[in-house]
C-alpha cells in the first residue's frame, strides 16, 4: 500500500492501523477501535464478500458515513444517499467520486429512516425482543 505515490506524498493525512485485536476487554469494538471511528469522517469498506458486517454497523453506531461496495450485508446496513453510499459494480472511479462527494454530505440523524435504521442494528433493543419472545412462549 506504501508503494502509492499518492499516498507516499500525503502520508500525514492517512493512519494506517493494522487489525485491532481485542483480547483485553471484555465488549466489543475494543474501545482503542472505538476511538478510531471518533477521529474519523467516513468508514470506507472495500469488502466485495460479507455476511453480517459488524464492522459496517459500528460505523453507523459512530453516526460515520459510509461508502461500500453492493454486497450482500452492506446493501442492507447502508441506506444509499441517507447515511452513506452504495457502489455497483465494483467500480473504483466511481468509489473515488462517492469519497470526493462526502464533502457536502452529512447524515441526518432526525430523520425517521435514520432513527428507525440505527434501532434495527442496537444490541440493547434486540436483545428485549428475544427476552420478551422467550417470555411470550413460556
Amino acid at each position: 500500500m506504501l508503494q502509492n505515490q499518492f499516498i507516499k506524498k500525503n502520508l500525514s493525512n492517512f493512519e494506517i492501523v493494522n487489525q485491532i485485536e481485542n483480547n483485553d476487554e471484555t465488549y466489543f469494538p475494543h474501545s482503542n477501535l472505538i476511538e478510531y471511528y471518533k477521529k474519523s469522517h467516513v468508514y470506507v469498506n472495500l469488502s466485495r464478500v460479507e455476511g453480517s458486517p459488524l464492522v459496517v454497523i459500528d460505523a453507523i453506531s459512530s453516526n460515520l458515513p459510509i461508502i461500500t461496495f453492493n454486497t450482500r450485508g452492506g446493501d442492507e446496513i447502508v441506506l444509499d444517499g441517507h447515511n452513506g453510499f452504495i457502489v455497483d459494480n465494483f467500480d473504483f472511479k466511481q468509489f473515488a467520486n462517492k469519497i470526493f462527494k462526502l464533502k457536502e454530505f452529512t447524515i441526518n440523524k432526525e430523520e425517521e429512516l435514520i432513527k428507525n435504521h440505527i434501532n434495527k442494528f442496537d444490541l440493547f433493543l434486540n436483545t428485549k425482543k428475544i427476552v420478551d419472545l422467550y417470555k411470550s412462549i413460556i
